[in-house]
């Protein structure tokens, strides 16, 4: 049965792709040199799994990061280079197993139990700055981990379970959710690819559409829109030492329901907040029981002062 804790940490990097509905002159991000630039980025995971004569689970993640753009250089096309750092993290996590684990980096007293384990990591990620470059248009071309850091994150015990999340791919999908893309130019839209990777159902792909409605005042609304479906042959490779879940058999995507709201200030350049809401049902078979999953995503961003 799916466990959430392999999205742990990390923000999945949902593909999007932006276009104007409206009139308008395009809207793009306007950095400018020496910008700090705030965001709160929250995921939350709710899985039911129905099992039949296998019984019934339920497993709850959420994690807020506090992330800051720190923009070094804007080029004459708009785009910034510059760094990312995590301030803050924050972690509630519920599993099947009776393992709970609760986790505030700016909490007086030191970590305690199982989260005293994923201490380490988390230090390590508190304490870098991951060079970062993003377009005017929202497209991040640069977000990635020193080899160093990799290298250290890598040798922690506490991550050889979970080596998907401490992955330099994990802060590019932070930036991806406060770095909205917008359109290149008129009539065109701006692409990104879903890819989400579940150890029991393989990877989800697809792509997400943020149409902007019309608004005389205030920031532009984007409205998304996804269609996803699962490739089975691609789950997340074996890690010695430790029992990988069994994948199901013939897993599909029953149904799909996602509502949201992404609004961007075209005025002063930037995203003031976006809420994703992603239900999905998806059904399969483990040994001869007929398996249903109840999958919840909601991810939040909002800028901070």
């Amino acid at each position: 049965m799916a466990s959430v804790t392999r999205g742990l940490l990390f923000v999945v990097g949902f593909s999007c792709l932006a276009s104007l509905a409206v009139a308008q002159e395009l809207p793009r991000w306007k950095f400018a040199e020496g910008d700090r630039l705030r965001y709160e980025v929250t995921q939350q995971t709710e899985l039911e799994v129905e099992a039949g004569k296998a019984g019934d689970t339920s497993s709850f993640v959420m994690q807020t990061l506090d992330v800051v753009w720190f923009v070094d250089k804007v080029d004459e096309n708009g785009t910034m280079t510059g760094t990312q750092r995590v301030e803050r993290i924050r972690l509630e996590m519920r599993q099947p197993s009776g393992m709970e684990i609760e986790y505030d980096s700016a909490a007086e007293t030191g970590a305690e139990g199982r989260a005293a384990m994923l201490s380490p990591l988390f230090d390590v990620l508190l304490a870098t700055e991951v060079p970062i470059t993003v377009t005017s248009a929202g497209e991040v071309t640069r977000c990635e981990l020193g080899e160093k850091t990799v290298k250290q994150i890598a040798s922690m015990p506490a991550t050889k379970s979970m080596r998907e999340y401490a992955a330099a791919e994990g802060l590019q999908a932070i930036a991806k959710q406060i770095a909205l893309p917008l359109p290149a130019a008129e009539g065109e839209s701006a692409k990104r690819k879903i890819d989400m990777t579940l150890a029991v159902l393989g990877t989800l792909e697809g792509e997400v559409v943020w149409t902007a409605e019309a608004n005389e005042e205030g920031p532009l609304q984007f409205k998304p829109t996804l269609t996803l479906a699962i490739d089975a042959s691609q789950v997340p490779e074996e890690i010695e030492g430790f029992a990988q879940p069994k994948p199901l058999q013939n897993a599909s995507i029953r149904s799909q329901e996602l509502t949201g709201e992404a609004q961007f200030d075209a005025e002063a350049g930037r995203l003031e907040s976006s809420d994703f809401d992603l239900q999905l049902e998806i059904v399969g078979q483990l040994f001869d029981n007929e398996v249903t999953n109840h999958l919840r995503q909601l991810i939040t961003v909002k800028r901070k002062q």
